[in-house]
Formats: structure tokens, C-alpha cells, sequence
């Protein structure tokens, strides 16, 4: 298996947590912190290993590693409130122009295993081992989603046509 493909596959393992996490009619809480520190592992693994492994060996980087920081940085925001039907909606179209980036031809999973091409094993075994991240609980009060919010505007995008993507 490589790198690529490892991390493509925990997109997907993300994307079924979330789904039995929320349903149309509840959020269950316990599935949807498993979701969340699945997220936040997730996004460790691309800025602790990924994401410095392609500025040190890539000749030419990636054109897009600032911007998926940024988006890191929004989506992390947005696993601090409590999930909301709105938060959730902003949440998954957030998370599906991110994987765009990640995931499709030339983009950063193609570059990544261009740069280990000679060490794919070792780096796996990196990924896989890479430990959970510790799960705060949510912070729930009047202004929790102005920090996610202001992510959200950083990283290019707005609330509000996400919101609408995320319903649509």
C-alpha cells in the first residue's frame, strides 16, 4: 500500500464515521468524538509528516501547502463547538474542497509519493503509527463559532457558501 493510498483509505474510514455520527435527525455524541479525533490525527499526520517531508524533498514543493494549512487550521476550528446541523453542513463541503487538493491527480498525495518514492515502507509505517491526538471536549457558548468562522474567511472561503454547498 502506499502513503497515497493509506491516507485516501482513512479519508473515506473519516467521511462513514461521520456519516453514522449524524443522521437527519440526531448527532450522537460518542460516535462524533471518535470522528474527531479521527479528523485531528488525520490532519497531524499531513502537518507533522506529510507536509515537511515534501518541503525537504520536493524540488518544486507544492503549490498548495499553505493553503491546505489554512484549512487544517478551519477545520480544527470547527471541532471545537458542538456540532450544529449548520456547523456539520459547513463542515462537509469545507471537507470536500479539501480533498480535492489532497486527493486528485497532482496534487499533494501524488507529490508525496513521488517523494518517498524510495522509502514508501518506512514512511508507512510512520503514518500508521502516528498517535491519536487528545481530544478536548467541545466548548459550547454564545460566540464558539467566531474563531471557526474567522478560519473559515483565512482560508478563502465563506461561511455562508459553504452552508449552502453543504446543504445543497
Amino acid at each position: 500500500m502506499s502513503p497515497s493510498r493509506y491516507l485516501i483509505e482513512d479519508h473515506r474510514h473519516l467521511d462513514e464515521l461521520l456519516n453514522r455520527a449524524v443522521t437527519e435527525t440526531e448527532i450522537d455524541e460518542e460516535a462524533y468524538n471518535t470522528f474527531r479525533r479521527g479528523l485531528l490525527r488525520h490532519i497531524a499526520i499531513e502537518e507533522n509528516i506529510v507536509m515537511p517531508l515534501i518541503r525537504e524533498r520536493s524540488e518544486n514543493g507544492f503549490f498548495a501547502l499553505q493553503q491546505i494549512h489554512l484549512e487544517h487550521g478551519a477545520i480544527a476550528a470547527l471541532m471545537v463547538p458542538p456540532p450544529t446541523e449548520e456547523l456539520i453542513a459547513v463542515l462537509r463541503a469545507l471537507l470536500d474542497r479539501h480533498n480535492l487538493l489532497e486527493e486528485t491527480q497532482d496534487t499533494l498525495y501524488d507529490v508525496l509519493d513521488h517523494c518517498a518514492r524510495t522509502d514508501q515502507p518506512e514512511l508507512l509505517s510512520r503514518l500508521k503509527d502516528h498517535p491519536e491526538v487528545p481530544l478536548s471536549p467541545n466548548i459550547n457558548n454564545p460566540a464558539g463559532l467566531e474563531p471557526a468562522r474567522r478560519a473559515i474567511v483565512r482560508a478563502g472561503y465563506s461561511w455562508e457558501k459553504l452552508l449552502e454547498a453543504g446543504r445543497g
